[in-house]
């Protein structure tokens, strides 16, 4: 099983995001050739181009596209109408935006990833085919922050601590690929981008009002929460769309949480 992960938004008190989102798609290998092949036809319909086009939420999930773009903005339209009709599984950490710079030991997997990565082998454990593998991939410029690197990070927890020995689902080394030509990067860099948006203004406590992309943009969330899950486990559940507490960002290697981040929808409104 392909696992695509992207983040919207940087954890740090100095960036403007103030709801950075970490996200996996689960997808079955036998999918993505479809995926890519509706992107070609999209791209080429829409767009008049049969060239490799990198699809970024910063670049066509904006209100300036809405406004002054219809093709990109109807290429936006059916990204997420070919998400809705596409066999997958999300799930997504939502952040707060830390109020002092986040402890992050070298070659250490921060807790955003260790809580996704703990859903997606659950997810693979309970869904996939009998001795399936989650494949990790990442966008080639990688996540940035993380001392001594991701790749370096995520085998270190697999190999070494407890809670990444248990994730025997995973498998230990991630792929970091060029999102202009792949599009479940794609894809789930749209998603992630739709979730952090859809946080930022506050959407979850306020109606969108007159105002169309607001309205565009809890329509796309809508489709993106029904691809979520919520997984039972004998110690507790994981939910699909789940809130981090800020303090994960200062716990040291050997420090665990008091208990499990809230699910998205009970708390807000």
């Amino acid at each position: 099983m392909l696992v695509f992960i992207d983040e919207s938004g940087i954890p740090h008190p100095n960036d403007s995001t103030t709801r950075p989102v970490l996200v996996g798609m689960c997808l079955a290998e036998r999918d993505h050739r479809r995926l890519n092949q509706a992107l070609f036809r999209y791209k080429r319909d829409l767009l008049g181009s049969e060239e490799p086009i990198d699809i970024k939420g910063t670049r066509f999930l904006r209100p300036r596209v809405l406004n002054r773009r219809p093709r990109k903005w109807e290429l936006t339209q059916r990204i997420f109408d070919l998400i809705a009709n596409t066999n997958l599984c999300v799930f997504a950490v939502i952040m707060e935006r830390p109020t002092r710079e986040p402890f992050i030991e070298p070659a250490t997997l921060p807790w955003q990833y260790r809580r996704l990565l703990e859903r997606i082998n659950v997810y693979v454990d309970q869904f996939g085919r009998e001795n399936e593998m989650a494949v990790l991939v990442f966008d080639g410029e990688g996540m940035g922050g993380i001392p001594g690197g991701l790749t370096v990070a995520i085998s270190k927890y697999l190999f070494r601590h407890p809670g990444g020995q248990a994730l025997t689902h995973i498998l230990d080394t991630p792929l970091f690929v060029d999102s202009e030509i792949t599009p479940g990067v794609q894809l789930v860099d749209m998603i992630a981008s739709c979730i952090r948006q859809y946080e930022e203004n506050e959407l979850f406590r306020r109606p969108c009002g007159a105002d169309p992309f607001l309205s565009a943009l809890d329509r796309f969330y809508r489709v993106v929460e029904r691809k979520t899950m919520d997984l039972e486990t004998p110690i507790r559940p994981l939910y699909g769309l789940v809130r981090m507490p800020e303090r994960y960002f200062y716990l040291k290697e050997e420090e665990a949480p008091e208990e499990e981040e809230q699910a998205n929808r009970e708390s807000t409104p």
